[in-house]
């Protein structure tokens, strides 16, 4: 119990980490708005941002980058989709393809009926603060298809959201994130890392991952193994260390997926 409060506390102090960038984000669009930029997760894009003055901070698996003031006006920010749907079709991309193959797996293996018939991770009762309260907002009685990355985003990293939903409710959830970071794959960790059991040691006999792995069906399984196979293809030489860890980590759990 005192380790899920501590998981619970850092959690929390990692959300709010969130929604506080997030506010400095938003705030700067508006006419005159000039501040600090928010952090970015993809280690990727970070290394190559212009103006980038500090090292990388690491704080609750939150990648914090800061750079001189600039006009946030100038910088271009992702589209937003309001629903789960196919990645978007770009020119001359050879990956498109795969993207989109990959899509129609994980849409194809996991309905959207029935609902999780539990969502908290204690039963009927909500915890407080802001994290469960985002959770509720959104995903809570809504079909996976409807959760997008940026839902994810706001409620916070998935080894955080482990420690409030119902090991069946992350498993319902769980394609939406999936299918989300085929359009942002500087979120590819958190799909990763969402399909592991907690820990260094990555232990599979707990109740709760058992609970969690046994909820698949066969086809299921198969779907992300063919899920992960696919996208360590796509990246190909392209996989950070971080990546290629967390893949090796999961053929240890899921078999077979390079």
């Amino acid at each position: 119990m005192a380790g899920m409060c501590d998981k619970r506390r850092k959690a929390k102090a990692a959300h709010e980490l969130a929604r506080t960038l997030t506010s400095l984000k938003e705030a700067s669009t508006r006419p005159g708005g000039r501040m600090l930029p928010p952090a970015i997760t993809d280690r990727k894009r970070a290394a190559t941002r212009p103006g980038q003055r500090s090292p990388l901070r690491q704080s609750l698996k939150l990648s914090v980058v800061w750079y001189d003031v600039v006009d946030l006006r100038q910088v271009p920010l992702p589209p937003q989709r309001t629903t789960t749907s196919p990645p978007s079709a770009a020119p001359n991309d050879a990956h498109t393809s795969m993207s989109t193959d990959l899509f129609t797996l994980i849409r194809t293996a996991f309905p959207t009926e029935p609902l999780p018939g539990t969502f908290w991770i204690d039963g009927d009762a909500q915890a407080g603060g802001d994290i469960p309260h985002e959770l509720a907002e959104r995903l809570a009685q809504r079909p996976w298809t409807d959760v997008t990355l940026g839902d994810w985003l706001m409620t916070g990293h998935p080894s955080s959201v482990k420690c409030f939903l119902h090991p069946d409710a992350f498993r319902y959830y769980l394609p939406s994130l999936l299918v989300g970071v085929l359009d942002d794959t500087g979120y590819l960790d958190w799909a990763l890392e969402a399909l592991l059991p907690e820990g260094r040691r990555r232990r599979t006999d707990r109740p709760d991952w058992l609970q969690f792995w046994e909820g698949f069906s066969g086809t299921q399984r198969n779907a992300i193994r063919s899920y992960l196979k696919g996208v360590r293809a796509v990246l190909g030489e392209a996989a950070d260390p971080v990546e290629r860890y967390l893949f090796d980590e999961l053929e240890a759990v899921w078999g077979q997926v390079g």
